[in-house]
């Protein structure tokens, strides 16, 4: 019976037997971290592009009104009318207009409906972080974002939304452990959670590379016109919407009546005050029965929560009827329909009938 050796086992013959390490499960490691640094690459080169050149025009415009906010030593701000809002405020309301009525400055900060009132909270908190409280406050909404209930994806761009982590903001925005990794996904791997915009990206770069220096100038302060919107697309909207209304049930979200009685409590506590403006609406779908019965559910829930809030008063409380030629779509002002809505809503603040 022959004894091992150093060198390995002896065979029956007395030649040495060496045992070869096997490679593969290195390759196949090496393999998965090659994999995974380019993926990660492709993920942050697509990111670094989609933020400057993304077909979303709503992802630029969130990302662009919290720059302004976050900028550091902006020429925008302080100010001493902030305006805050959806998108219908954001094309709707010209702070310019709004300085020069009532003195000292303006900005528009309006992001996206389908971050709520939510928003307004976080973007006025956080800038009564940064710098003295303005003299008032103007919230811009389109008719139909009142009773939305938060979905956690749409605040991906968000920067005060932590996908980790509480949130430091108030009211904060609650998460279930899928909402949280949905928002992981969409925050970081853009190739996956963003695929329609990459795609579009890479087949029409021209077009999304006009379309992301098509913003306004600096010196319009946030304020981003729309031209006038084709008659028949403003009336299929119009259809589209009251297709949606036949089955929703107007009223005030309990997301946003916790922002809202947070932004009373920072007017209090700041000496403010806070003006709600609902942005026009076309004509032909403010006279229809099926809009009336939505929006009077919504404006009696806002009249009840409002009542409650002493620094919050309703400057236009229900959407006036504008016709084709002033509108982009079927809630959302043209450039020329811009003037006239900041102009009424100007003239409801200094009026004399203040509504609660």
């Amino acid at each position: 019976m022959t004894e091992p050796t150093q060198a390995g086992h002896l065979h029956a013959r007395g030649l040495p037997h060496e045992f070869v390490r096997d490679r593969r499960r290195q390759r196949t490691v090496l393999l998965l971290v090659l994999t995974a640094s380019l993926l990660l690459a492709a993920n942050l080169g697509a990111g670094v592009l989609l933020r400057r050149f993304s077909p979303n025009r709503g992802y630029r415009l969130i990302e662009r009104k919290w720059a302004m906010l976050e900028a550091a030593n902006s020429p925008l701000l302080p100010v001493d009318t902030l305006i805050l809002g959806d998108s219908s405020g954001n094309q709707g309301i010209d702070p310019r207009a709004v300085a020069a009525h009532f003195g000292g400055r303006a900005v528009n900060l309006c992001t996206v409906g389908d971050l709520l009132l939510l928003n307004d909270a976080w973007m006025l908190e956080r800038y009564l972080q940064k710098y003295p409280p303005p003299k008032r406050i103007i919230l811009a909404h389109v008719y139909d974002v009142w009773q939305r209930r938060p979905r956690a994806r749409n605040f991906t761009r968000v920067p005060v939304v932590p996908a980790v982590g509480e949130m430091a903001a108030t009211p904060p925005l609650t998460m279930t452990p899928g909402e949280r990794i949905t928002l992981l996904t969409d925050r970081f791997l853009p190739l996956y959670s963003e695929n329609e915009s990459v795609s579009l990206l890479l087949r029409r770069p021209l077009y999304c590379w006009s379309s992301g220096i098509t913003e306004a100038p600096p010196s319009f302060a946030g304020f981003e016109p729309r031209p006038a919107g084709a008659s028949g697309a403003i009336e299929r909207n119009a259809r589209q919407h009251l297709h949606g209304l036949k089955r929703t049930r107007g009223g005030l979200s309990e997301a946003n009546r916790a922002a809202l009685a947070r932004i009373d409590e920072l007017a209090a506590a700041h000496g403010f005050e806070v003006y709600i403006s609902v942005g026009p609406v076309y004509e032909a779908f403010a006279n229809d029965p099926v809009y009336q019965r939505f929006w009077g559910e919504s404006e009696a829930a806002i009249r009840s929560a409002v009542a409650a809030m002493p620094h919050v008063h309703l400057a236009v409380p229900r959407p006036t009827a504008a016709p084709l030629g002033d509108l982009e779509s079927v809630d959302h002002v043209s450039e020329i329909g811009a003037a006239i809505y900041t102009s009424n809503l100007l003239r409801s603040i200094t009026g004399p009938r203040m509504t609660k």
